[in-house]
Order: structure tokens, then C-alpha cells, then sequence
């Protein structure tokens, strides 16, 4: 995929739209809940800013029906940018022409909430016009919502000059990395408590791995389809056997592919329930696993050393109760040590890491898992694909 870098630029004087991804920041209320995905908007911003480009910055969070407020927003934007950013409460109108006339090199400008909007939601072409008027440019920096086709996005990408934000950009090069041969030998340490998204990758993936971990709840799917007691953990059952399936095709690929061999397991899911330490087939009736156990762990360790390349997606236990995400907090410390590349997606586990103060010890941290495994399964994300054919 061949994207306009935005180093590359030239944006003084320019009044440029940035479009972001509200809804993986704001809750309903419009509180920001999500520092690092804030934060990983910034570097863009900022290189703007000091191009001498005039921001105008547009997206959604949350429906029609409840639109999250931006007002939070617009104060905590401003405290990080350490400049003002104005909220303004319409699109059209004297006011919104005047005050976007009136904009200088490196002012920040905050649009409504562009999900009370019916031409934002059906990629109205009168809408999008509206929107492309108040610009001399476009950058998409919303990979979350590239999936999406909407008028601030395919849009605006179809009307000015666009580029890449730099961390959507970062997002489409580790999604074309993991599918390269230079990520190889590539492993991948799957967790988290979905398990069909997963069941895809692997499809497409087991004959380029070296190693598949699995951990987190979809083990137990995994360790069912094989008639393994799992007492009363998580199991889709409508996958187990896909997850089977996949467990003949890993051998036959020549794919390892490691299963928890001890867990974790309580006797409920509150404070003050009983925990112990059992083999992979001890777990007892009624009681449910919640972490990987320690042998566990240190073979996930030793494995992921071989690995040039490690894709990280899932948490390895139950991170609602900080005792049940001991796994997860310890892996993150081991890989945050690896000597090659690990590339972390997925909300959960991102967050945790985030939490843990270890985001600059990865290659990458993923703002949209979802995203970025549809990149790596070669599907097209009608944004980017916009992004792609813009003219600048």
C-alpha cells in the first residue's frame, strides 16, 4: 500500500483537517479514558503545528442518539499541546466561516462531534463538500475508523490533497511487515477471550510461523476441542472445532503451536475467591480458569527468545482482577526485553502495557487490533484505500 508520507508535506500556511479517533478515546460522557491513544495522535499534531499548518481537528465518539460532548476534549488537547484548542459548536454557518478564516499558523480548532451528523454517516457528497471547504489539505490519523465509510474520511481523501498521519502510517508498515518474509522466524502469543478473529489469522498464518502460544481464555477452546477438562472456563463451542482443526493443520505446517500446561484457577470471580495452581488436566468442577500458571509462562518465555518477529495479541489472564493478571504483567516485562521486534495490539493488552510504563520498549503498540489483523489478512480498509488514490 503506497500512502503520502506527511514528512514530506509541504503544509506552511495551510489550514489542514485532521481526522482522529474519538471513540477509542472518549467515553460516553466525552471523559478521556484512553491516555494512550491520545497520545499517539500527538506526534502528528505537533510536527504539524510546527510546519506552520493551522489544525482543524473532526471525529466522532459515540452515536446520533448519545454523542459524546468534546468540551473535555478540547481542554485536555489543550493541555497537552500547550495551546489553545477552541471547540466550536457548529459546522456551517457566518461564524464557523469567519472563525475558520481567521485561523494562523499553528492554531488548533476542534469541530462538533460529527456523529449527530447524517451526511457524516452515509458519505454524503454534499456533507463531505461542506467539510473539504473549510481545508487546504487532509490527514487521516483515524486508523480505527478506516474500516469506515464515512464523508470525513473516504470523503475528504477524495477531495484535497491527503496524507498519512504518522502513526496510521506506523500501523500500515508493521501490518505489511508481519506479512513479510522479513519478519521471519515470526511468532505469535495469542490471548484475550475471542476467539474467531484469532481462528482467522491462524488460518492464513500457520505456514509461515515458527511458534503459536496461546494463552488467555480462548486456551480453553482449544484445550476442549482436545476433550482436556477445563471445568468451568470460557469455551465457545461453536468453535471447538475450528479450533481443532487448527491444532491438526499447526502439525501439519510444522508450526509449534504451545498450549498452557498448568493455570491459574479460582473457585470464582471476586475478591476473595479461592485460587490454586493446577496441571493442565487438574482443573476442577466448577472452578474456572483465570492466568496461565508458571510453567506456563517460563515455556512461553524461552520460546519467544527464537523469534525474530513476535506478534503479541490478548492478555493472558483475566486483567479486570489485578491478581489475575500476573501473566500478562510478566510477559510484558520478558518481552519488553527481546532482542528482535514484538508488535502488541489489542485493547486490553496495549492498555496494560501502557499501565505498565513499558510503551517505548516495544517496536510497536497497536491502536486498533482489529485494524491491523484485517491489514494482515490482506483486506482492503475503504479509508486507506481513498488514502491510496488521493491526487496531491
Amino acid at each position: 500500500m503506497s500512502l503520502a508520507r506527511l514528512e514530506t508535506a509541504q503544509v506552511q500556511d495551510q489550514r489542514l483537517l485532521v481526522r482522529l479517533d474519538f471513540d477509542g478515546i472518549l467515553d460516553k460522557a466525552g471523559k478521556v479514558t484512553d491516555t494512550f491513544r491520545l497520545e499517539a495522535i500527538l506526534p502528528t499534531l505537533e510536527l504539524l503545528r510546527q510546519r506552520g499548518a493551522a489544525l482543524i481537528l473532526l471525529g466522532h465518539a459515540g452515536d446520533a442518539t448519545r454523542p459524546a460532548p468534546f468540551e473535555g476534549l478540547a481542554q485536555e488537547l489543550s493541555k497537552r499541546l500547550n495551546t489553545e484548542v477552541r471547540a466550536m459548536a457548529e459546522i456551517a454557518g457566518d461564524t464557523s466561516r469567519s472563525t475558520v478564516q481567521a485561523l494562523a499558523a499553528g492554531d488548533v480548532l476542534l469541530l462538533p462531534n460529527l456523529a449527530v451528523f447524517e451526511g457524516e454517516r452515509k458519505n454524503d457528497k454534499q456533507f463531505a463538500n461542506q467539510l473539504a471547504a473549510l481545508g487546504d489539505g487532509f490527514v487521516n490519523e483515524a486508523f480505527g475508523s478506516s474500516r469506515s465509510t464515512v464523508a470525513s474520511l473516504s470523503g475528504l481523501a477524495s477531495r484535497l490533497p491527503s496524507w498519512a498521519g504518522l502513526n496510521l502510517y506506523r500501523e500500515v508498515e508493521m501490518a505489511t511487515l508481519l506479512a513479510s518474509r522479513e519478519a521471519r522466524p515470526l511468532s505469535f502469543l495469542l490471548g484475550g477471550v475471542q476467539l474467531g478473529n484469532r481462528i482467522a489469522l491462524l488460518r492464513q498464518y500457520l505456514e509461515r510461523l515458527s511458534t503459536v502460544m496461546i494463552g488467555g481464555g480462548i486456551a480453553y477452546t482449544f484445550l476442549k476441542s482436545r476433550a482436556v477438562p477445563v471445568g468451568a472456563s470460557l469455551v465457545e463451542r461453536e468453535l471447538e472445532v475450528p479450533a481443532f482443526q487448527t491444532i491438526e493443520r499447526a502439525e501439519l505446517a510444522e508450526a509449534e503451536l504451545v498450549l498452557p500446561t498448568d493455570h491459574v484457577v479460582a473457585d470464582g470471580l471476586t475478591a476473595k475467591a479461592k485460587t490454586r495452581i493446577v496441571s493442565q488436566s487438574g482443573i476442577p468442577d466448577g472452578w474456572l480458569g483465570v492466568d496461565v500458571g508458571p510453567k506456563t509462562l517460563a515455556r512461553f518465555e524461552k520460546t519467544l527468545k527464537a523469534a525474530a518477529t513476535v506478534l503479541w495479541y490478548g492478555p493472558l489472564g483475566m486483567l479486570e482482577m489485578d491478581r489475575f493478571a500476573k501473566g500478562t504483567e510478566a510477559i510484558a516485562k520478558s518481552l519488553s526485553k527481546h532482542k528482535g521486534r514484538v508488535i502488541v495490539a489489542g485493547t486490553d493488552t496495549v492498555r496494560a502495557v501502557h499501565q505498565m510504563g513499558l510503551t517505548d520498549r516495544f517496536t510497536h503498540l497497536s491502536t486498533d487490533g482489529r485494524s491491523l489483523l484485517d491489514l494482515m489478512m490482506g483486506q482492503r480498509l475503504a479509508a486507506l484505500t481513498a488514502l491510496e488514490s488521493a491526487q496531491n
